[in-house]
């Protein structure tokens, strides 16, 4: 079930690699996975993923939560939340900082994520729901984040040739 999961994200990392050099640089055997886990309920619609260390951080479709799980067995190791009920689709995990993002661009930055002096701070984009943005990573060598949109920005509708990533 963490595989189709994961798969979602794999497929939008795969937009921002080279396919001419893809057989060569991706590391995974998705006919082969090396863990197979059953999530607990409150996990039926994660719509992001993001790792540090042996952490998995995940965010829910629904709901203002983040998960922790442990990336060797999927278990649970803690929840909190970040914000109200909303369309989230991202998250990312940026030094000791968490990112999640929104449908419609929004961004939420939480500081001290789960510890008593959380703090959360919001951010507008330019972008609203019509860009539907699906996912969110963080760019290491660039120091950015990264919004991967299924709608074309300029609300042309997709061109199944490109896709847009902010």
């Amino acid at each position: 079930m963490l595989l189709s999961r994961i798969a979602p994200l794999l497929v939008l990392l795969l937009c921002t690699c080279d396919p001419a050099g893809l057989d060569a640089q991706f590391p995974y055997d998705l006919d082969h996975p090396e863990l197979l886990s059953e999530m607990p309920e409150e996990l039926d619609e994660i719509s992001g993923l993001g790792l540090r260390g042996e952490r998995l951080y995940a965010v829910e479709d629904e709901d203002g939560i983040v998960f922790v799980l442990n990336r060797q067995d999927g278990s649970l190791i803690e929840q909190f939340d970040f914000w109200k009920e909303g369309d989230y689709e991202g998250i990312e995990v940026v030094n000791d900082e968490v990112w999640v993002t929104k449908s419609n661009g929004r961004l939420y930055q939480i500081r001290q994520p789960g510890d008593e002096g959380q703090a959360v701070s919001e951010y507008n984009t330019w972008m609203n729901g019509d860009n539907d943005v699906e996912g969110l990573y963080y760019d290491a060598p660039g120091n950015r984040l990264l919004l991967a949109c299924k709608d074309d920005p300029k609300g042309n509708g997709l061109d199944k040739n490109n896709r847009y990533i902010f």
